[in-house]
């Protein structure tokens, strides 16, 4: 049993009665910013529910280049130019994602990752990846 074991089955109670929405514009027609903090979750504090709003979560909730390079990339295309941007393959695309982040110097030997991917037709996580540590040279 592993962290994610409890998550992927609260997953399973939340796709038995799920609906997918349209692709478009969120509900509320906003964008939330703010940070990674584990004890600021906007979906509680703000009572969003799915698809109402697009939540950019990064370090400190700041405004970045790149928050601001992604809310008009966001907002500013038509659907089929989102639809086109789509990942084509999730499964490797995560995959790829979990090697660059083992591979970088400054995840700590005691992080584990492991890789997921949600399907927006089903609502369901599979996993891609079980969890790992990073492999470190002398750390075999």
């Amino acid at each position: 049993m592993t962290k994610m074991t409890s998550l992927i089955e609260r997953n399973e109670q939340f796709a038995a009665t799920y609906t997918p929405g349209p692709l478009g514009p969120p509900a509320a027609q906003m964008v939330v910013v703010t940070c990674l903090d584990h004890r600021v979750d906007p979906t509680i504090i703000l009572g969003l529910q799915l698809g109402d709003a697009v939540v950019i979560r990064n370090t400190g909730g700041r405004v970045t280049q790149a928050v601001i390079d992604d809310i008009a990339e966001a907002t500013g295309r038509p659907e089929a130019a989102l639809e086109a941007a789509a990942v084509a393959d999730p499964h490797t695309t995560v995959r790829a994602d979990v090697e660059h982040l083992l591979a970088a110097p400054s995840l700590s030997p005691k992080v584990s990752v492991s890789g997921h991917v949600y399907d927006i037709a089903t609502g369901r996580v599979t996993t891609v990846l079980d969890a790992r540590h990073a492999q470190r040279a002398g750390n075999n």
